[in-house]
């Protein structure tokens, strides 16, 4: 598929995306020794922070995990905090699934991590009713393609019939390449969809 607005889809991204803060924190120790009142500061400090930028903090939702190892191992898995004994439990029958065994070591925190995120904003693309008339046929040369390939228009493409390439389809911020052998068949939205004949 390639989207509407392809040349902007990062931006686009960007203005879908729920705003959110993601802090990590470094804390050596035993699990059975540490306490959860660093998970607790380290969500206010990114509350907080998210507060500054104008967000309610009332409406944010916060998640917590740890980094967590047996003692003498240099690799960590990450587990979602469910209270010292559950992760303590958690992180045995994670480590059994992803290695086929469990140790009897103590286990070791190495990071606190705390992801906090407020409501998705809400984005609404414009559907493309078609109707727009396309400029007057082009065509250019193309390396590899005997006959001139045609040049259309994306927003002259909604509500068509798929389109059989080889064609260069241009909008106002991308140009696809549509390759021979290939159809293209816009959606209500505008975006392509792309198939193999």
């Amino acid at each position: 598929m390639v989207p509407i607005h392809a040349g902007m889809l990062s931006a686009l991204g960007m203005l879908a995306t729920p705003p959110g803060c993601l802090l990590t924190r470094t804390w050596l120790g035993r699990l059975d020794e540490r306490s959860d009142q660093q998970l607790e500061a380290l969500a206010a400090e990114a509350v907080a922070a998210l507060a500054r930028e104008g967000l309610d903090p009332a409406e944010l939702r916060t998640a917590s995990s740890l980094d967590l190892r047996y003692r003498g191992q240099s690799y960590t898995l990450n587990l979602g905090w469910e209270g010292r004994a559950a992760t303590a439990e958690a992180f045995h029958q994670l480590h059994q699934v992803r290695y086929g065994h469990r140790l009897a070591l103590p286990i070791e925190l190495v990071n606190l991590r705390v992801r906090v995120t407020g409501e998705s904003p809400t984005l609404t693309l414009t559907r493309a009713d078609g109707g727009v008339t396309a400029p007057q046929a082009q065509h250019v040369s193309v390396v590899g393609c005997e006959q001139p390939v045609p040049v259309l228009q994306r927003m002259a493409l909604a509500g068509t019939d798929p389109v059989a390439g080889p064609a260069v389809i241009l909008d106002t911020v991308s140009t696809t390449w549509l390759a021979p052998g290939w159809t293209a068949r816009p959606d209500t939205l505008n975006n392509l969809h792309l198939k193999r004949r």
